[in-house]
């Protein structure tokens, strides 16, 4: 979860966005050192998904569900 100076939720970043970030930058790359560069350089702001979805510990699963159909979450 990603939060602002303030602790509020802003975004969250999933395996998947990791993964999809990992293959953007090529870490098997024969220039290693932009790899580095890159993973230095690049905030969570840029790969976050920002406003997520959230729910309360007393939403029932099926209203969740209902939301998630209705929004196509995946």
């Amino acid at each position: 979860m990603v939060v602002d100076s303030e602790e509020k939720l802003v975004g969250i970043i999933s395996k998947p966005d990791l993964l999809h970030f990992l293959d953007f930058i090529d870490t098997e790359s024969n220039e290693p050192y932009l790899t580095e560069l890159r993973l230095k350089n690049y905030r969570a702001e840029e790969i976050m998904v920002k406003e997520p979805f959230t729910v309360s510990e007393s939403d029932t699963i099926k209203a969740i569900l209902e939301v998630f159909k209705e929004n196509l979450f995946h």
